[in-house]
């Protein structure tokens, strides 16, 4: 993780705020390719995919914080098992929305 989003995870700000930041920082360096960032369970099928994980401290709190996964990748399919509110997820890049069974996305190449 570079020093940029080190820097914004360790904001006082609202976590809805940071990982759209951080999804905006991402896709601003890597144009092709889709970002996921998200706290719920999940399940994901990706291609061509860099992988980490980010902790983003919990206001007002020494030691708590919010682990987040995030993904950088060319394609595949992404379903959120968990909460669905936007302070749990953001993502970016070429993607549609599919199923009637929860929150189910396919991304192709951007």
């Amino acid at each position: 993780m570079d020093e940029y989003l080190q820097n914004l995870c360790a904001q006082d700000r609202p976590k809805e705020e940071i990982i759209k930041m951080i999804v905006r920082h991402l896709r601003r360096d890597h144009p092709d390719y889709n970002v996921m960032i998200v706290h719920s369970a999940h399940m994901q099928s990706l291609k061509q995919c860099q992988h980490f994980h980010i902790e983003i401290p919990v206001p007002q709190s020494a030691s708590s914080t919010y682990g987040y996964e995030v993904y950088v990748f060319k394609r595949g399919h992404f379903i959120l098992i968990g909460n669905t509110d936007r302070e749990n997820f953001c993502y970016s890049g070429n993607c549609r929305r599919y199923g009637n069974n929860g929150f189910q996305l396919k991304f192709s190449k951007p």
